[in-house]
């Protein structure tokens, strides 16, 4: 573990002790995968292998918990933390009840943590587990330097495999064989896990389409929609184009959805409504007379998961902070004909926003 990792987990602990503080919690468990590394560089091998958790405590040293098979990603923990291990023999509710032994109300994630965990939770420390996954979520909703420096490396690694993708052939293919053709690019450029749409003509209508069997036709619409997490950090990125030229109705949307993103990273600013981006999305879609094709928000943040607070909504009235990380994603949809999205990850610095994504913003030519 290097120095810098070893500085920003300090520094998290620090800041999770002054929520504690104000909640009157006596510790915090966190159990999902992601709140697990972020308080202890505990990188699980696989989502199969067992519970894991860490304990903060202020004033005391934090420990891990992990099953006994998974000793080797126990290295990259920081070593101010005591290391624990559940073996089948005793499993992990029974070493979880010990862990919390005598330690008071205990501030949980409790989307992350089963019943069985949280009586667990209960027996071993006395008192009922608090709701405390706003506490974490608080804290990683701002994104230390460690974080941005992978979110920008995750962010150059995506990039990488998009212009693969648009260049791919898609001429008498179908969506299912070019998802998997990308998927086979994200694991060579070494993405730990990935999401990955393709939607193709009328198919792209729809948002959250999944591949199918269509074959690629001339003078479709083609949305790629990638996102992979690298070293733990997640990038997010959507481009569009068109097998041929596009239709001229084609490029009048496209020009409307690209100008709408621009106004969306624009008001995405330190101290501004996190709510305004998606507001001034809107705003350039619905000038333009295609408010009726807009059918979902503009983005959502990333992070250590791939959707994360804040939720980039006109519904959010919560400021933007330096630190932010989220996506701004616009989109028009015009059912049974086509649908058009223009994603980018945008971090929020001091001085305003950064667009970690940085190919080209063309509506592509497709072969």
């Amino acid at each position: 573990m290097t120095a810098a990792v070893g500085d920003a987990l300090t520094e998290r602990h620090r800041a999770l002790a002054e929520l504690l503080e104000h909640e009157h919690a006596a510790g915090f468990l966190a159990s999902s995968p992601s709140g697990v590394y972020y308080l202890s560089g505990y990188r699980s091998n696989s989502a199969f292998m067992g519970f894991a958790a860490a304990l903060v405590r202020p004033g005391e040293r934090p420990v891990l918990l992990h099953p006994a098979l998974e000793a080797d990603a126990a290295a990259g923990v920081a070593p101010f933390f005591d290391v624990r291990t559940w073996t089948d023999e005793v499993g992990p509710a029974a070493a979880l009840a010990e862990l919390v032994r005598g330690a008071g109300p205990i501030a949980v994630e409790e989307r992350h943590l089963t019943v069985q965990f949280g009586a667990a939770v209960h027996i071993g420390s006395g008192s009922e587990p608090e709701h405390g996954g706003a506490l974490l979520d608080r804290l990683r909703l701002r994104k230390d330097s460690l974080e941005v420096k992978g979110a920008r490396h995750a962010a150059h690694r995506l990039d990488t495999v998009m212009e693969r993708a648009l260049g791919m052939p898609f001429q008498d293919r179908t969506e299912l064989e070019l998802q998997l053709d990308m998927e086979r690019e994200l694991r060579l450029a070494g993405a730990e896990a990935w999401s990955v749409l393709v939607a193709s003509g009328p198919n792209s209508a729809s948002p959250r389409r999944r591949p199918g069997t269509r074959r690629f036709e001339r003078g479709d619409v083609v949305l790629v929609d990638l996102a992979a997490s690298f070293d733990r950090m997640w990038s997010d990125i959507t481009r569009c184009g068109c097998v041929g030229l596009p239709g001229a109705d084609v490029e009048r949307a496209w020009a409307v959805v690209d100008a709408a993103n621009e106004a969306g990273i624009e008001a995405a600013r330190p101290g501004a409504a996190v709510g305004g981006v998606d507001a001034a999305t809107r705003a350039v879609i619905e000038a333009a007379g295609l408010g009726h094709a807009i059918v979902h928000r503009t983005g959502h943040g990333l992070g250590l998961d791939v959707i994360e607070r804040p939720a980039v909504s006109v519904e959010n009235d919560e400021p933007i902070e330096t630190g932010m990380l989220f996506t701004v994603e616009p989109g028009v949809y015009f059912p049974e004909r086509f649908g058009l999205r223009l994603e980018e990850s945008v971090h929020v610095g001091p001085q305003g926003p950064e667009t970690l994504t940085a190919i080209s913003r063309e509506l592509a030519v497709l072969a």
